[in-house]
């Protein structure tokens, strides 16, 4: 079983560096200005986590197949989310 510090090495070269990630995911929050903050909260945290792996994939690997299901997933489930309300 791994410790902490060699999980975190060994994400860290597939997912970049935590406080780059932070800066691009909120740069690119930002940039979607006034219009965020009315979405209804699914919406509002889909995105944020699309963005968080749109971060990870500029900042680390990839070609990690993860981060791209992990769009599809976040995509799907807030999509799914609205769907159920209709």
């Amino acid at each position: 079983m791994q410790n902490l510090e060699e999980t975190l090495k060994q994400r860290g070269t597939v997912h970049g560096k935590y406080s780059e990630n932070a800066e691009r995911t909120m740069g690119m929050l930002s940039a979607l200005g006034d219009k965020f903050t009315v979405l209804p909260p699914a919406a509002q945290f889909g995105i944020l986590m699309i963005l968080g792996k749109i971060a990870r994939i500029v900042s680390g690997d990839p070609t990690f197949y993860d981060h791209w299901i992990d769009i599809e997933g976040y995509a799907r489930i807030t999509r799914d989310t609205f769907n159920k309300k209709q």
